[in-house]
């Protein structure tokens, strides 16, 4: 019987509250993305708990889950990989109205949410995406008897609906604030190939 405990990274180091034009959010999630986090923050009881007990961690390949993985379990193994990325955010905005950043970066993940996807993952591909990731973690958790993910808020809600598909028990909502942490245990159904429609970018 495995475990599996996914958590959110630490805040990004980054004003959020920024004022941009629609027209620039591109540059700003590029700056968000390229990011780290803010290492004066307290990390919860719980987190510490986890990373010390933790004999692999596996995170997304941004510098904000690196680092978060990291400070979390300095001692502990880490594997990275891009297909623990956050879902893609639509940047395709023209307008030059301004808003903080943070509304914009809301604007574009609701657009989204509603099938407005150009030149970033389909929310089908993300879902496709989050199954691959899932059945990763679930062989990992086989093997190691538990395993950490270190990955992002939206991301890691996809992964969970798919390990509580799969017979994991485990929260339906997990929290999206930094450093959230959801754990999932049980026995695990047998893993069934994945049936995928198209490729996640």
């Amino acid at each position: 019987m495995g475990r599996i405990f996914l958590v959110r990274h630490g805040k990004v180091d980054i004003d959020q509250s920024e004022p941009i034009a629609g027209r620039t959010l591109a540059s700003f999630v590029e700056r968000y993305d390229n990011a780290g986090i803010v290492t004066s923050m307290l990390l919860p009881r719980r987190v510490l708990e986890i990373g010390r007990t933790a004999n692999l961690i596996v995170c997304s390949d941004r510098r904000r889950a690196l680092e978060s993985a990291a400070l979390m379990a300095p001692d502990a193994d880490i594997l990275s990989g891009a297909e623990f990325r956050e879902a893609g955010l639509p940047i395709a905005f023209r307008t030059g109205i301004r808003l903080r950043a943070k509304l914009w970066m809301t604007v574009a993940r609701a657009a989204w949410f509603v099938g407005w996807a150009p030149e970033c993952e389909t929310i089908d591909n993300v879902k496709a995406r989050a199954m691959q990731a899932a059945v990763k973690l679930l062989h990992l958790a086989s093997t190691r008897g538990s395993v950490v993910l270190v990955g992002h808020g939206l991301f890691n809600q996809y992964i969970a609906r798919c390990l509580r598909r799969e017979g994991f028990a485990g929260p339906r909502l997990i929290s999206t604030r930094p450093w959230g942490v959801a754990e999932y245990g049980g026995e695990p159904l047998p893993i069934q190939p994945l049936q995928q429609s198209g490729s996640p970018q």
